[in-house]
């Protein structure tokens, strides 16, 4: 064979998405301290956020799979015409088309040229009430919740690629899951708690959760020197541009560049484990995706003060890593 069977195509069927478990596989406990596996199969990451492609693009890598980036759901359906891919990563807020948009379109791709079912997993950052049905009446076959771990990504992969050997095992390191989080930003929260009045934050508090910073420099000590100061320096560098159109869509009463800008925001920075600035911001998202803007103003000069100590928080943590 040119290139391995897909798992999907042996089992014919999209999985859970269509089953009764309906469980993703970013909520199953992570399998820490053991050989990962290695996976044959070209992968298609479709997402817009640099800090979650560096991530995404080294598990993957540490994974034994082949990676291409697609920034938006347009560069993602005209990749998939180009490339045989064996599944796509589709997050699911992109601009120019959105993930979901986008699968529609390559199933109507494979229909008419009579190609086999790509598999493609979901991405998303909270799982809103009717993501399910939107899911499955998109195409998508299954989902992972973000920020998600390399144990979490290969328990998924697992279900739909090759297995062909075993990686090197991933150093012990606590699991960051949604459960962590404060409750308003909770990953399966259906709705979003109304904001808390603002008050100055712990200052002996770390605004960063350890964990997460622990799991990247797991991948770090598994052979990507200086993985952890390029995530930072990534997020220092764009966070600044997506609060500013935070800021902007507040003052200007644009509930869905608030979305946009927040949902962007939150993802990024719960990946490096800023999870109350990621909990704050998923409240703002959520007042723009149902075109709220009373409080919003308020909400985003907490948001604010959270992430000037994340900010501050990374550069301390960037300079003792250098």
């Amino acid at each position: 064979l040119h290139k391995p069977v897909r798992q999907a195509e042996l089992n014919k069927t999209p999985r859970r998405l269509l089953g009764p478990a309906g469980e993703p596989a970013s909520r199953r406990p992570a399998r820490l301290a053991t050989p990962s596996p290695r996976f044959a199969g070209r992968i298609l990451v479709a997402e817009d956020n640099p800090v979650n492609q560096e991530m995404a693009l080294t598990m993957l890598d540490m994974l034994g799979c082949q990676a291409d980036v697609a920034v938006n759901g347009q560069e993602a359906v005209e990749a998939v015409t180009r490339t045989a891919y064996d599944l796509i990563l589709m997050d699911c807020q992109m601009p120019v088309l959105d993930g979901f948009t986008a699968t529609v379109a390559i199933r109507r791709w494979e229909q008419a040229r009579g190609r086999p079912r790509l598999p493609i997993v979901a991405l998303t950052a909270n799982v809103i009430k009717g993501f399910r049905e939107r899911c499955l009446a998109a195409g998508m076959d299954d989902y992972l919740s973000k920020p998600f771990t390399q144990e979490q990504l290969a328990a998924m992969l697992e279900h739909w690629l090759l297995v062909t050997g075993e990686a090197a095992p991933m150093p012990a390191t606590p699991a960051l899951s949604s459960s962590s989080l404060p409750k308003s930003s909770a990953i399966s929260a259906v709705t979003a708690t109304p904001a808390e009045p603002i008050s100055v934050p712990d200052q002996t508090a770390s605004p960063l959760d350890e964990r997460a910073l622990a799991q990247i420099r797991a991948l770090q000590r598994s052979g990507k020197p200086g993985l952890l100061g390029k995530i930072i320096g990534l997020y220092l560098d764009g966070s600044p541009k997506l609060l500013q159109q935070a800021r902007d869509a507040v003052a200007g009463a644009d509930p869905e560049a608030l979305r946009q800008a927040a949902h962007s925001l939150k993802s990024s920075s719960a990946n490096l484990g800023a999870t109350r600035l990621a909990a704050l911001c998923r409240e703002l998202e959520q007042s723009g995706r149902e075109r709220r803007l009373e409080g919003v103003v308020e909400l985003l000069r907490e948001l604010e003060i959270h992430y000037d100590r994340a900010r501050d928080a990374l550069a301390a943590e960037l300079e003792s890593s250098s």
